[in-house]
């Protein structure tokens, strides 16, 4: 967690860093009140854990799609 905190402040994840890196922050957010509801219960815990997992996996996923995304724009950009 102290990693993804450095990251997303400083070393920038996505890029040359900046706002596009504040997504990882909802990853955060999700462990955040995952722990909160389950009351530091272990089951409950689990399932905090496992949707944190998810959380971080969409996040990587839509940086991917995104970054592939502005690199097609700027293909259509040089050809036209």
């Amino acid at each position: 967690m102290l990693f993804l905190i450095a990251s997303i402040s400083a070393l920038g994840i996505i890029g040359d860093g900046g706002r596009p890196d504040h997504v990882y922050a909802a990853v955060l957010a999700v462990l955040v009140v995952g722990t909160v509801l389950a009351r530091l219960r272990l089951r409950a815990m689990v399932m905090a854990l496992g949707a944190t997992a998810v959380a971080q996996a969409l996040v990587a996923l839509g940086a991917l799609v995104a970054v592939e995304l502005n690199m097609f724009k700027n293909l259509n950009r040089l050809r036209a």
